[in-house]
C-alpha cells in the first residue's frame, strides 16, 4: 500500500526512450511520404516497374505490389541521407535503364541490333550512334551509353512497354539486307565479369530470327484450345498477336461432366523467348489441371513449374476459373490480371467487374503465393456474358498517345453484345484497331462465355 501511495504522489514522467524513438520515426516517415509524393527523384522505378530505386544510394528495392510502402520502409530504416546526397534526376533516369539492361541484355534479342558503331534504339526503332560498340562488343561502358540513350528518349517514361518489337525487327531486317555482317553481338563484362553469348546466338541475324518467330508462332497456333461445344452455353475467343507470335494465351479444358477450367494469361516480353514461355506455361497448366483438385492449387502448381522458365523480372498475369455448367457458378481468381467484365442480361446492374487482384505468376513462391490469391464465386444467369481480355486492347493508343481505356472497351462490348457472339469479338477488336490507326502495341486476346437465353427469348439470332 505504501508503494501505491508513493506511486500516486510521484510526478508524471516524460516520454520513454521507446516513445521518443517512435515519435522520431513517425516524423521521419511523414517527411519521407511528402518527398515520395512530390519529388520526382523519389519516384524512379526500373523500366519494368518491379523495383524502386533509392535516390540516395541507387539501391533497388522490390516493389511488386506498389513502391510507396517499400520506399518508405527502406528510407525510414536505413536513413541514407546521413551517408550521401540525392543523385541528380538525370543520373537516376539513366540508372533505371542501366540496371535493367544489365539484367536483360544477354537474353533480350530486341537489344542486340548493332551495325557499324550504331545501335537500334528499341524505344524509337531508330539507329543511333554508339561509338563504344564498334566490332559488336558490349562492355559495361557501352551499357552506360545505351542507358543514357534510352533515358533521353521521349518514350522513356513508359518503360519497357514503349519498346517497339515489330518496328525494331523491320529496321534490323533492312540493315541485315544491306550489311549482313553488321549484326554480330558479343556481350562481355556487363556485370563486372566476362559474359559471352554462344557462337550460334551471337551470329543470329534478324532474318534468321524472323524464321524462328514463324516457327514459334506455328507451334503456338496449334496448341491453343479449340472452342468447346456445350449445349446451352456459348464460348468464344479472339487471339491477335502483335507480331508473328504472341505472349498471350487462353485455355479451356473439360474437368468432368459438369465443370470446365477457363483461363486467359499475358506473358511479359515478346519474341521467341516470350513464345517459348507461353508454350511451357500451357504445358505446365495442363499438367496442373490434371494433378490438382482446386483452382488455387492449380495456379500454385503452375506458379512453381513456370518460374524456372522466366527471365529475371519476367512474370505472367493470369485470370482463371472453374465453371460449373450444372449450377452456372464460376469460381475465379486474378493472379496479377485486371478484373473481368460480367454483363448482366437482367437486373438493376448491367455491368459488374469481377475479381480481386493477387500476385502474378513467377514473382513469389510457395504458400505466400497461395495465401495471396483471393478466389470469388459468382452465378451466371441466362443471357449473361462473362468477358476477360488482355491489356493490348485497353492500352491501345491513338496518335496523341491516348489510351483506348477499359471504360471505352467495356462500352464497345456492351454495344456489340446484342449481335452474334463471334461478331461481338471481331467488331470490338476492329474498333480498337481503328482507334489505334491499325497498330496495336501489344497482343490482343478476348475470352468470353455465358449461358444461352431460352430459345423464345434469344434475340441475337
Amino acid at each position: 500500500m505504501l508503494r501505491d501511495l508513493f506511486s500516486r504522489n510521484r510526478e508524471p514522467e516524460g516520454p520513454s526512450p521507446e516513445e521518443l524513438e517512435a515519435k522520431r520515426r513517425e516524423e521521419v516517415a511523414n517527411k519521407v511520404k511528402l518527398a515520395i509524393a512530390t519529388d520526382p527523384s523519389f519516384q524512379i522505378l526500373t523500366p519494368d516497374g518491379l523495383q524502386w530505386i533509392c535516390p540516395f544510394s541507387g539501391t533497388r528495392i522490390e516493389a511488386t505490389f506498389g513502391y510507396q510502402d517499400a520506399a518508405i520502409n527502406h528510407l525510414v530504416n536505413t536513413q541514407p541521407w546521413t551517408k550521401g546526397k540525392i543523385k541528380p534526376l538525370a543520373d537516376l533516369q539513366r540508372l533505371r535503364w542501366a540496371v535493367w539492361l544489365r539484367d536483360h541484355l544477354r537474353e533480350d534479342q530486341r537489344l542486340h541490333h548493332l551495325a557499324n558503331g550504331r545501335w537500334l534504339n528499341p524505344l524509337t526503332a531508330a539507329w543511333v550512334p554508339l561509338p563504344g560498340a564498334v566490332g559488336g562488343k558490349i562492355t559495361a561502358q557501352v551499357v552506360e551509353q545505351m542507358a543514357a540513350l534510352l533515358a533521353q528518349s521521349p518514350e522513356s517514361k513508359r518503360g519497357v512497354e514503349a519498346i517497339k518489337p515489330r518496328e525494331v525487327l523491320e529496321k534490323a531486317a533492312e540493315e541485315a539486307g544491306s550489311d549482313p555482317s553488321g549484326q554480330h553481338v558479343v556481350i562481355s563484362e556487363v556485370h563486372g565479369h566476362t559474359r559471352v553469348s554462344g557462337a550460334q546466338e551471337s551470329s543470329r541475324t534478324p532474318v534468321r530470327m524472323a524464321t524462328d518467330l514463324d516457327l514459334a508462332g506455328g507451334i503456338l497456333g496449334k496448341i491453343l484450345s479449340p472452342m468447346p461445344s456445350v449445349p446451352g452455353w456459348r464460348f468464344g475467343a479472339l487471339f491477335e498477336p502483335q507480331d508473328q507470335i504472341g505472349g498471350d494465351f487462353y485455355e479451356i479444358q473439360r474437368l468432368d461432366d459438369h465443370r470446365w477450367f477457363v483461363a486467359i494469361a499475358d506473358v511479359t516480353g515478346h519474341g521467341v523467348q516470350g513464345a517459348m514461355v507461353v508454350v511451357s506455361a500451357l504445358k505446365a497448366l495442363r499438367y496442373a489441371i490434371k494433378s490438382e483438385r482446386t483452382l488455387v492449387d492449380i495456379l500454385a502448381k503452375l506458379n512453381e513449374d513456370v518460374k524456372p522458365d522466366l527471365l529475371d523480372g519476367q512474370f505472367i498475369t493470369c485470370f482463371a476459373g472453374i465453371l460449373d455448367i450444372s449450377t452456372s457458378k464460376l469460381e475465379c481468381v486474378c493472379a496479377g490480371h485486371h478484373r473481368a467484365v460480367l454483363m448482366r442480361e437482367a437486373g438493376t446492374v448491367m455491368v459488374e467487374r469481377v475479381g480481386e487482384r493477387g500476385p502474378a505468376l513467377g514473382l513469389i513462391r510457395g504458400d505466400m503465393f497461395k495465401k495471396a490469391l483471393k478466389p470469388r464465386t459468382i452465378e451466371l444467369a441466362p443471357g449473361d456474358l462473362f468477358v476477360q481480355f488482355t491489356d493490348g486492347l485497353s492500352e491501345a493508343m491513338d496518335g496523341n498517345q491516348k489510351e483506348f481505356g477499359e471504360r471505352r472497351l467495356i462500352g464497345r462490348l456492351l454495344h456489340e453484345a446484342e449481335g452474334p457472339f463471334e461478331e461481338m469479338l471481331q467488331h470490338t477488336s476492329a474498333a480498337v484497331r481503328r482507334f489505334a490507326m491499325g497498330i496495336l502495341g501489344d497482343d490482343a486476346t478476348i475470352l468470353a462465355f455465358g449461358p444461352d437465353l431460352p430459345p423464345e427469348e434469344d434475340s441475337s439470332h
